[in-house]
């Protein structure tokens, strides 16, 4: 009994949280890259990263028009499942041909 109170008193506590973050974007609207990078805490960069690589998914967290707009509750969901988490971004270093490295060492070295 105690066990489901407290399920549904953080459920309660959850959606609380969402309303408010709502409410503080209905003066500042989170529709725009610009606007959604700053909320997320990252780059615009990042931000298009995240959406090449999936991160953010087109027709849950933005619809695709001449601009992404975003859709601000999504977002929001967003943010709150993923405060602890780190994406890892792939980097891809420069593949060198292994006869070039060959090379490279006996000229170098």
């Amino acid at each position: 009994m105690f066990k489901e109170l407290e399920n549904t008193l953080k459920d309660i506590k959850n959606e609380l949280i969402l309303y408010r973050e709502l409410f503080a974007l209905s003066l500042d609207s989170l529709t725009t890259q610009k606007q959604v990078a700053k909320f997320l805490g990252i780059s615009q960069k990042t931000l298009c990263t995240y959406i090449k690589n999936g991160v953010l998914i087109e027709g849950i967290h933005f619809i695709k028009n001449k601009k992404n707009e975003f859709i601000p509750y999504k977002i929001i969901e967003f943010k709150q499942q993923n405060s602890s988490k780190k994406f890892i971004v792939n980097k891809v270093d420069h593949c060198i041909n292994p006869l070039v490295a060959k090379f490279l060492k006996q000229k170098h070295g």
